[in-house]
């Protein structure tokens, strides 16, 4: 994080600065170094009726994939790399602006934009996957007012926001499994476009209640064409109206009870594939409800409590195996649980913080090509975890933090046999700022704990039809440098 500077000159205040950061990892596995930089520029300028930012950042990277390993053999071989010669590239940059006018002391008209680019290639798995002219725009304009009626404070928000996602994906066998195995290849455009109205009205009636209420209207639209076979291709169109309500008590500055309902609509996430989707997938549907406390005593002692449940109508899961992946919609799915986190501040800036969540998520119905699973637990998701950490300032000696992080066991099939393994973690960082300069020094897994985060029914072409394990990393070390000016 980089250092901004505020000249001031008749009137307007420039806004500049110039960050870069470089981060290096190097886990126990074979084929895991990975290393990439990071470099944002920051320019604007303020006066009292207007306010403008430019900002950037380039991304290059490089680095190795192990690939993931049968769920038999991942405990006993967890180091192993089953990508050779995995090395992957990538440049990414995204580039963003900021307006605001200030039109009086109620009212402000704030415009927003940020284009996003990525191109990489990587082998993993047996594939050589590419992904060219990936680019994400998005675009938002609301306007913003705020009165009083008597003793109600009022403020009204409306505006539309616009996004569009373009990329190409490239698959095929990489350069080690290509004279090895029977040659296939796949290449497809995808293509996204959303846009969004919005409407939000909050009063505070009360000097101690609020109340929020607004509507938002999306309309999703996706194209995808397979370059090598028209007959795969799909476009379909997705219209969803979102309410939403909530309410906030506040008996004193300390403390408030707060609850929010709202409805949702997720896009479907084609990302991280390249393989085709049926052309009736419809777009997951989300109703959500939250209950919750917060306080702070003291300004040392902070407490958080909510508790939630999410329905989440046309869940979409994987379906298929091997080069026949696919999705479907898999009925509706049940998430309900509590987020809990308490923290002290201590003199010096020392402190301590514990976080606890536990989440029970389970198909309600749900038949597919693959089967039932009504009353099974969602793949991938951990009912408890538990993190914690501590903080100590040394003066100017910099600053040392310690986390530690449980994860609970977890399926990772919608059927509920297979699973993969509870596991807790140990990372330390130790930071230091000088002369404008950040400095830090992390090691993640510090004990070199074998576990993995994920896992899936299926890997690429050297592990078809058997359920894959990708292992984490083991201990990793991780450099960062920043400066400003």
């Amino acid at each position: 994080m980089g250092l901004s500077q505020y000249h001031p000159l008749r009137g307007w205040i420039f806004i500049y600065g110039l960050s870069g950061t470089i981060i290096d990892v190097n886990g126990y596995r074979d084929e895991s170094n990975t290393s990439y930089q990071l470099i944002s520029p920051r320019l604007g300028y303020e006066t009292d009726q207007f306010y403008l930012e430019l900002m950037g950042v380039m991304k290059p990277s490089k680095g190795k994939q192990p690939g993931g390993l049968p769920l038999d053999q991942y405990q006993q071989f967890p180091k192993q790399a089953t990508s050779p010669d995995s090395t992957g590239k990538g440049f990414a940059s995204t580039w963003g602006a900021k307006m605001i006018f200030y039109i009086n002391n109620d009212s402000r008209l704030h415009l927003k934009s940020s284009y996003r680019t990525d191109d990489w290639n990587v082998e993993m798995d047996g594939n050589y996957l590419e992904g060219d002219h990936q680019s994400h725009w998005t675009s938002e304009i609301n306007y913003l007012l705020s009165h009083r009626i008597g003793q109600f404070k009022n403020t009204l928000l409306f505006g539309v926001e616009y996004r569009n996602y373009q990329s190409t994906y490239r698959m095929h066998p990489d350069n080690f499994w290509s004279d090895k195995t029977w040659w296939w290849e796949s290449k497809n455009d995808i293509g996204e476009n959303i846009l969004g109205l919005f409407f939000q009205y909050d009063t505070q009636f009360a000097e101690k209640i609020s109340i929020n209420m607004g509507i938002r209207f999306d309309r999703i639209q996706m194209k995808y064409s397979d370059l090598a076979n028209s007959l795969n291709n799909v476009e379909t169109t997705h219209r969803k109206m979102c309410p939403k309500i909530g309410f906030s008590f506040s008996p004193d500055q300390s403390c408030g009870i707060f609850g929010n309902y709202s409805q949702g609509i997720r896009s479907v996430n084609l990302v991280e594939t390249v393989y085709a989707p049926k052309d009736h997938l419809k777009p997951e549907k989300l109703h959500h409800y939250e209950l919750g406390f917060r306080g702070n005593f003291a300004g040392k002692t902070y407490l958080n409590l909510a508790g939630f449940m999410t329905l989440t109508k046309d869940f979409i899961i994987e379906t298929g195996t091997g080069q026949n992946l696919n999705w479907e919609n898999a009925g509706e799915v049940s998430s309900k649980g509590v987020e809990f986190s308490i923290g002290k501040l201590f003199q010096k800036g020392s402190s301590c913080q514990l976080n606890y969540t536990f989440q029970q998520s389970d198909y309600k119905s749900c038949a597919t090509a693959k089967g039932y699973f009504s009353n099974k637990t969602v793949p991938l998701v951990p009912k408890h975890i538990i993190g914690t950490i501590i903080g100590h300032n040394m003066g100017h000696y910099g600053r040392i933090d310690t986390a530690i992080r449980f994860v609970d066991d977890k399926f990772i099939d919608d059927a509920n046999t297979l699973i993969l393994n509870k596991y807790t973690t140990v990372d330390i960082k130790y930071s230091y700022y000088y002369q404008k300069v950040d400095m830090s020094l992390s090691v993640t897994n510090l004990f070199d704990k074998t576990y993995a985060e994920y896992g899936k029914m299926n890997g690429g072409a050297y592990v078809n039809f058997v359920p894959v394990a990708y292992p984490a990393k083991g201990r990793s070390f991780i450099g960062t440098v920043a400066w400003g000016f």
